[in-house]
């Protein structure tokens, strides 16, 4: 027991000596050794079996300074191993050198001078790589046809019946592009198109195209609106609508696969177009129809062909998602469109409101095509009142016209072609040609006061003077006189033609539609 005891004793003073006499230490390292210009680089001093220290840190070089970080002191005086950082970032080529100098101290062992450089070489700042090629492609297990080749663009390879998925591996030319579109694919028979996409550094893509054809021992080929496509016998690559479960099916005395539901009795066959494109059919009776489901507003609808025209309404075709189907657009609104649709859940067929704005569906209500039959009714009366104002403000325009420019054509007459200057310019049959038409004035005058409360005061009263003038009386201002009531006159009809014309248009655009 004395042995044990003096040799755990022993084991116990060599590990506290080894504890104590920890000799501290440091070290200083940076996060690259190369930088471009306008990056950062990072700086790290870490001091080992330290309980106090003195230190500080410095740059020079392609720099304008760093950001430096501190670490606490121990608050127990016991060693530990503490972290700084200096963040620095390139300012231009060359070099950035980094220096940290002081002490620390161990607990027990004494103090270290510290005292170390480290430097980091700035190079300048390369354009980013437009590097979109692949360097190499790889369909494992099997050979690619063409040979690859950076600038080829397409590829073929054929695989057993058997082969239910592939890998593919590639890698890009430039260090710097991204590669989407490798690992491992699920494939059926036929054609699989698997696209693998290269980025460059600068954002521009390239796409390499992977044509992996699965033999097909016992193809079911068939025509679908005039194109050809092949039933697929194996749906992997296919995801079942909401509804539907996966069964099987027997075509031409083949076992397929195929999507059933039961509350609605559809089925649906996958099938792929000569191009690898892969779509679901709807199978009944031996024949099949391109399924197609769309949903919007809490509706599952699955479109279908028309057969009868609704009263009211024009057969047309309308684009929803990419796909084009027979519609039926209003004849008096051509904004609203009409499908004819199934609901995938209640499986009763309905016309349907498609609204192309956001692209959502709503039941039809035939009480729509009432409502627009009633407002075109009461259009056809607002256009027909709206004609026969029309053609009294046009009559009455014309007789305004006329009686104008009979006016304007008496007022001419008695003012000669220029202003009567003198008495000495007027001749004997000028003067009796004058008397007979300022008496016709005068009389029409009158019965303008009679009939047409418009005509202004003043120059009613002047008319009433003129009864009595003589040519050889008619001086220049009352010539000015005259001249300045017809301008006058001219102008209120002028004006009143202008309100006709603008109460015109208003009607119009307040009834057009």
């Amino acid at each position: 027991m004395k042995k044990i005891s003096l040799f755990i004793t022993l084991i116990l003073s060599i590990f506290a000596m080894g504890t104590v006499n920890a000799a501290a230490s440091y070290s200083l390292s940076s996060s690259s050794s190369t930088i471009t210009n306008g990056s950062k680089v990072v700086f790290t001093v870490k001091l080992y079996n330290t309980a106090a220290w003195s230190i500080k840190g410095s740059s020079s070089g392609a720099t304008s300074g760093c950001s430096i970080s501190s670490a606490d002191s121990t608050s127990d005086g016991k060693d530990s191993t503490k972290v700084l950082t200096a963040t620095c970032v390139a300012t231009d080529i060359g070099q950035i050198g980094f220096t940290v100098s002081g002490d620390i101290t161990s607990a027990s062992s004494g103090t270290v001078k510290v005292s170390k450089s480290v430097s980091v070489n700035v190079t300048k700042a390369r354009d980013p790589d437009s590097n979109n090629y692949l360097g190499s492609l790889v369909v494992s297990g099997y050979d690619l046809t063409p040979d690859f080749s950076k600038d080829t663009s397409e590829y073929s390879v054929t695989v057993p019946s058997s082969v239910n998925s592939v890998t593919i591996d590639a890698t890009a030319a430039s260090q710097y592009a991204d590669i989407v579109g490798t690992g491992s694919f699920d494939v059926s028979e036929g054609l699989n198109a698997l696209k693998v996409t290269v980025t460059s550094e600068t954002g521009v893509q390239r796409v390499y195209t992977v044509n992996v054809t699965v033999e097909d021992l016992n193809p079911i080929n068939i025509t679908i609106d005039g194109k050809s496509y092949s039933i697929m016998k194996n749906l992997k690559t296919v995801v079942a609508p909401e509804g539907f479960t996966a069964s099987t099916i027997t075509i031409n005395d083949i076992e397929v696969p195929d999507l059933v539901n039961e509350s609605l009795g559809i089925t649906l066959v996958g099938v792929r177009d000569e191009s690898g494109n892969v779509f679901l059919a709807l199978y009944k009776d031996g024949t099949y129809t391109l399924f197609n489901q769309n949903e919007s507003t809490g509706l599952i609808l699955y479109i279908l062909k028309i057969s009868d025209v609704l009263d009211g309404f024009t057969k047309s075709s309308v684009t929803i998602n990419g796909d084009s189907y027979d519609s039926l657009v209003l004849n008096l609104n051509n904004s609203l469109v009409l499908v004819y649709a199934e609901n995938m859940e209640t499986g009763v067929a309905n016309y349907y409101v498609y609204d192309s704005s956001n692209n959502t569906f709503t039941l039809y209500d035939s009480s729509i095509l009432g409502m627009y039959a009633g407002k075109l009714k009461q259009y056809k009366y607002v256009i027909f009142g709206l004609g026969i104002l029309s053609v009294l403000l046009f009559l009455l325009n014309i007789v305004s016209v006329i009686s104008g420019r009979k006016h304007k054509k008496n007022k001419h007459e008695v003012n000669p072609i220029k202003p009567v200057t003198s008495i000495n310019e007027i001749g004997d049959e000028e003067i009796e040609h004058a008397e007979s038409t300022m008496e016709e004035e005068r009389i029409k005058n009158i019965e303008d006061e009679e009939n047409h409360e418009e005509i202004p005061d003043d120059y009613q009263e002047l008319e009433e003077e003129s009864d009595d003038v003589k040519v050889n009386e008619i001086s220049p201002r009352e010539q000015k006189k005259i001249e300045k009531e017809e301008q006058k006159r001219i102008k209120l009809e002028a004006k009143r033609d202008k309100k006709n014309k603008r109460l015109e248009e208003k009607a119009r655009n307040d009834f057009d539609f």
